[in-house]
């Protein structure tokens, strides 16, 4: 539980960086913040459940694909 509120932490201190845009509403920014949060956990766990045989990098890179769209008008 404590490591859940740990990652909610992160994604309350992201979502004000990702409203400054100005392409996201608050609720969409504070998604968006738990969902790369909560997804760079999940490809870490997903690295340890394969035996961690590949880079980390990779499955970061990898899962939060899905992601990119969520950030790319931050670029």
């Amino acid at each position: 539980m404590a490591f859940c509120a740990t990652l909610d932490r992160a994604g309350r201190r992201i979502t004000p960086l990702m409203a400054l845009s100005g392409s996201l509403t608050e609720t969409q920014s504070r998604v968006a913040a738990n969902a790369l949060v909560f997804g760079y956990f999940a490809a870490l766990e997903q690295w340890y459940l394969d035996g961690g045989t590949q880079p980390i990098a990779t499955y970061v890179e990898d899962g939060l694909a899905a992601l990119r769209p969520i950030w790319a008008p931050l670029d």
